[in-house]
């Protein structure tokens, strides 16, 4: 194993809140739609001084991602940002560095930090995050290179282990919990709320319950319309949901949105025109879609994202011995990514050292073409420039050499071996 990251390497940071520290209701008060994400990114580096940042916001987590040495002015940007009081939000976070830090975020890449262990989504969602910091301008190497790794990471275990075993997602295991209530799907209807990737899975696995009757409402119709055409369903604008509630026997909401969809006043009205026959509600939405004081309706069941856990999964045994094979890959990865850390202040003394003589020869270069422009001899000028490159190029470490002690024979050593030379010492 190797040794903690040296002190002249910057910290690299993951820091946030997610399902493991705080429940849905606290963690919609922290969620970042797309929208507000780029200009989130760009504030967040501003005002805490980090290099690079990238933002991860789902239903199960919001986790920032930094590389700086001022990640502590990170958890006081965020309540600032989010308007909360930093000692209250506080006990709700976690925060991880460097080794812990970047086995985090392959462990999150990977589905092994999921709610569900070996869901999917989550690969897809944190290549979103990482390209919203590209557009931002907010990634640079050390970032690029760790999210770079992280897809391969979560490439191999998912290809290499069984935690991809069956169909394992917030969306199927929504599903799954309808069969709690029916077992007659065929003579029920659904309705989810939203058109994107998990109302899209939602789509699919209420299909293979042979579902009846299934209505998508959004608030792009165009985009209900192609999802509902997809499983022959209908479409329905948000504006006309309150108006459908009470054809549902499921209600599903999957939508991206700042404010509650569905209010409780809604529902008790559905429930009346229902003559009150129950409903089923699952919200896999941060924000909610859903609101919560529906749950105190008779007849109406709420579930969200947090309820899934409890949800009996008969492969889990299977991925639990799959997440200790990922966790010996993802440590693997971790390892070469510190090597890769380690490397890099080398690689930027070479990369300074080529520049500098980039600049020495261009000036050289430059005066060469001014006094060949002024009739002089093209052979004398590349002589003069030749020797006048050698001189300057080897003037830094020339005076470097006769700074060294004679006793130090090992520094000695090594410049002979870098510069093909060999050191006799005096008889």
């Amino acid at each position: 194993m190797l040794t903690p990251l040296d002190e002249t390497i910057k910290t690299i940071t993951a820091y946030g809140i997610n399902h493991h520290t705080a429940d849905a209701a606290v963690r919609e008060k922290i969620a970042f739609s797309l929208a507000e994400t780029a200009s989130a990114l760009t504030d967040c580096r501003r005002q805490t001084g980090v290099d690079e940042v990238v933002l991860l916001s789902t239903c199960n987590r919001s986790e920032l991602y930094t590389v700086g040495d001022h990640s502590a002015h990170v958890a006081a940007w965020l309540a600032a940002y989010k308007h909360l009081d930093p000692a209250a939000l506080a006990p709700l976070t976690f925060q991880v560095h460097n080794r812990d830090a970047i086995r985090h975020i392959y462990r999150v890449a990977s589905g092994l930090d999921s709610l569900i262990l070996g869901e999917p989504q989550i690969l897809g969602q944190i290549k979103q995050a990482y390209r919203l910091g590209q557009q931002a301008g907010t990634i640079g190497s050390v970032l690029e290179r760790l999210f770079q790794q992280s897809f391969a990471v979560a490439k191999q275990i998912r290809h290499s282990t069984a935690i991809g075993a069956n169909n394992v997602s917030v969306a199927a295991a929504g599903v799954k919990l309808t069969h709690r209530f029916f077992d007659d799907h065929d003579r029920r209807t659904a309705l989810i709320i939203g058109a994107g990737e998990t109302a899209q899975l939602v789509a699919k696995y209420l299909k293979d319950t042979d579902i009846k009757r299934l209505i998508i409402a959004n608030r792009t119709l165009a985009h209900a319309q192609k999802l509902a055409e997809e499983h022959g369903g209908f479409a329905i604008s948000l504006e006309q949901l309150p108006a459908q509630l009470h054809e549902a026997d499921i209600i599903i909401g999957a939508a991206r949105s700042d404010c509650l969809l569905i209010h409780r006043e809604h529902i008790k009205e559905a429930l009346k025109r229902r003559r009150n026959r129950l409903q089923v509600l699952i919200d896999l939405a941060i924000p909610r879609n859903l609101d919560p004081a529906i749950d105190s309706l008779n007849q109406a069941f709420l579930y969200d994202v947090d309820d899934l856990a409890q949800i009996i999964d008969d492969n889990l045994k299977a991925r639990q011995s799959a997440a200790r094979q990922a966790e010996a890959i993802i440590n693997l990865y971790s390892d070469d990514l510190i090597g890769w850390l380690r490397s890099k202040p080398q690689q930027q003394i070479v990369r300074k050292m080529r520049e500098n003589a980039n600049i020495i020869r261009e000036q050289l270069l430059q005066e060469s073409y001014r006094r060949l422009a002024h009739g002089e001899d093209p052979a004398h000028l590349l002589e003069q420039l030749s020797r006048k490159l050698t001189n300057k190029l080897l003037h830094n470490p020339s005076e470097l050499i006769h700074a060294i002690p004679p006793d130090h024979k090992d520094w000695l050593a090594i410049i002979a071996d870098t510069f093909k030379t060999e050191t006799h010492e005096n008889p």
